[in-house]
């Protein structure tokens, strides 16, 4: 969903806020870099305080606000997705003899073979946090 943000240009990189978003904002260092850590910023913010998806506030509103004022407005397509907490089934390929080995370490584990693959998944992929605040 595209949200504007407030685009501020200070010592050769950038700070933003997401008005839409409360305690929403960061620095980048390039234009490329601000809708990743929009995105980082967003899902910390809404993970945590559980928050409402809100309604994108209107460009033009944005723009004329003293808050703009010195910088300019940027539309940022955020991802929701990471919202939708119901199950979903999904398929994988594999060899047999590598299903079984994980099948062997889920039951020692004592989970099942969905639980123990996400929980590993979980443990592997990168979690790349944004370093401005929230």
């Amino acid at each position: 969903m595209l949200y504007p943000i407030i685009v501020h240009e200070e010592d050769g990189g950038y700070t933003f806020t997401a008005p839409d978003f409360p305690s929403c904002f960061s620095e980048a260092d390039s234009q490329e870099e601000i809708q990743p850590m929009l995105q980082d910023v967003v899902q910390l913010v809404m993970e945590e305080t559980g928050a409402d998806v809100p309604v994108p506030s209107s460009v033009a509103e944005l723009a004329a606000s003293e808050e703009a004022q010195g910088g300019f407005v940027m539309l940022v397509d955020v991802d929701l997705s990471f919202l939708e907490k119901t199950a979903k089934r999904y398929n994988i390929s594999t060899a047999p003899c590598l299903m079984a080995t994980i099948d062997r370490a889920a039951k020692v584990a004592g989970k099942s073979r969905s639980q123990y693959l996400i929980d590993c998944g979980l443990k592997c992929a990168p979690r790349n946090r944004p370093q401005g605040e929230l």
